[in-house]
């Protein structure tokens, strides 16, 4: 069988992967461009085998490529089926969706942004991330779903956002679009540590030679997914004056004259290559290093690739907005979070909250009773002097506790009606059982984080304290 087109376009791509070892590529490169074609990793190691190619890096590529498309995958080596930028814009405005093996040649990048000149380029940094095959077949099955209809939240948490991130960003107006291309156009590499490594070359030569020589601890260490423990270690080193110190906690920002400066005077440890790819390119908590994105349960989500950032006026491309998901939504999935959490045992290794938080302050798995009473009822049991039993879960309840001088500062949740607040803090059920505890007046405001001196002065001025309850 003649390889055809297919395989022209694969070795133009392996040559430009490695242009420095002529006639050889390393195996990092090998499965990037394999999973470009719908292989999985496991496969790639078989047909290397297959092939008698050594363990060791690297391999000759040309014998390789001839006999995968030659002998095994004529059908990956025909692109006739794949569908178009235009063609894929068209299916997700109309809410259809087509087989995995029809996107192969396809990348694309969800950008985000409040006003039209966020969108003038692919990202806001020098990197960016973007996405392959499996994450445009998610926003596809997305929007057939929803008859074409917005960004789904689903979506956005499956190709790795975090929901609260989401939520944030919904908050300060910004919304998203999706901009899609030919791989052959653009093909950035599979976002692992080598991956990182060769994109950063033209832009931060110094850094991605460092990253090189702490390869192997950024592996082991540099992910807080797949090395907790060693990731919260390699943090520490960067600035062990600082007790618990983390990356996201650190508001000062590793510029790359001054990372330079460090690795001039020899002083580029691991901890300082992670804290520079963290603030710089966006290499978050979440990074694993391996070429796929984490989800919030830490589980493996899809193939990811790392991208220069560029202006979209230089890609042919296709593009269409997306919008973006209510605020609504957000909370109602926080909610869902939260409850799971609170009253699954399970839930604590679903969310590995022992990567987030010390042992001490990891609440016990929920094993009570989950009731749902109505405010009356609560309210009435205040009054008796009741209590709930032991272990006792309320489920959809919330509180107010406020002060006042007269009945027009309760009017609202918020105060006196003529004051115009539009929101109010509340309290979760969770403090309804506190107060029911110690249901005294002194005792709740107490509770509810006022002090001694504070109480003293609504007594002086007598002022009530009333309890709303509400669902």
């Amino acid at each position: 069988m003649q390889a055809g087109g297919g395989f022209q376009s694969a070795l133009a791509l392996f040559k430009r992967a490695d242009e420095r070892a002529a006639g050889l590529i390393s195996r990092a490169s090998i499965r990037h461009l394999f999973r470009s074609l719908g292989f999985h990793d496991g496969d790639v190691e078989n047909i290397l085998q297959s092939v008698g190619c050594p363990q060791e890096d690297p391999v000759m590529y040309e014998p390789l490529l001839r006999w995968v498309f030659g002998e095994v995958a004529a059908d990956k080596s025909d692109y006739s089926d794949q569908i178009s930028p235009s063609q894929y814009i068209g299916l997700l405005r109309e809410g259809q969706s087509v087989g995995l093996d029809r996107l192969h040649s396809l990348r694309g990048r969800l950008c985000r942004g409040r006003e039209p000149k966020h969108f003038a380029t692919l990202g806001h940094g020098m990197s960016c991330f973007v996405l392959g095959a499996e994450g445009l077949k998610l926003f596809l099955d997305a929007a057939a779903r929803n008859d074409g209809d917005g960004a789904p939240l689903e979506m956005l948490l499956t190709i790795g956002y975090d929901i609260l991130d989401i939520y944030e960003k919904l908050q300060a107006g910004w919304v998203f679009d999706l901009v899609v291309w030919k791989a052959v156009d653009y093909d950035p590499p599979c976002a692992t540590w080598e991956g990182v490594a060769s994109t950063l070359e033209s832009v931060y030569p110094v850094a991605a030679e460092h990253m090189r020589v702490h390869l192997a601890e950024l592996q082991q260490r540099g992910s807080g997914v797949s090395s907790p423990a060693g990731y919260a270690a390699l943090q520490a080193q960067h600035r062990p004056e600082v007790n618990g110190y983390t990356f996201r906690a650190d508001a000062s920002q590793l510029k790359y004259e001054d990372f330079c400066a460090l690795a001039s005077a020899g002083k580029c440890s691991a901890s300082m290559v992670r804290k520079f790819l963290y603030d710089s390119i966006g290499l978050n908590d979440l990074y694993a290093g391996t070429g796929y994105t984490i989800l919030a349960d830490g589980s493996r989500g899809i193939t990811e690739y790392i991208a220069l950032n560029m202006r979209r006026g230089d890609l042919q491309h296709e593009a269409t907005a997306l919008g973006a998901p209510t605020v609504t939504e957000c909370l109602t999935r926080i909610s869902k979070m939260y409850e799971v959490l609170i009253t699954q045992s399970s839930g604590l290794q679903s969310f590995h909250l022992s990567r987030w938080l010390p042992a001490e302050e990891i609440p016990p798995a929920g094993t009570g009773r989950r009731i749902s009473p109505s405010p009356k009822d609560v309210a009435d049991m205040f009054r008796r002097g009741e209590r709930f039993s032991p272990g006792t879960v309320l489920d959809g309840l919330c509180c107010r506790l406020q002060v006042g001088k007269d009945a027009s500062w309760f009017a609202t949740t918020a105060g006196q009606v003529k004051w115009g607040r539009k929101v109010s803090l509340v309290g979760a059920s969770d403090q309804i059982l506190r107060f029911l505890e110690s249901p005294r007046a002194l005792d709740c405001l107490l509770l509810a984080g006022l002090t001694l001196s504070d109480a003293l002065f609504y007594v002086k001025t007598g002022r009530g304290v009333q309890l709303t309850i509400c669902r």
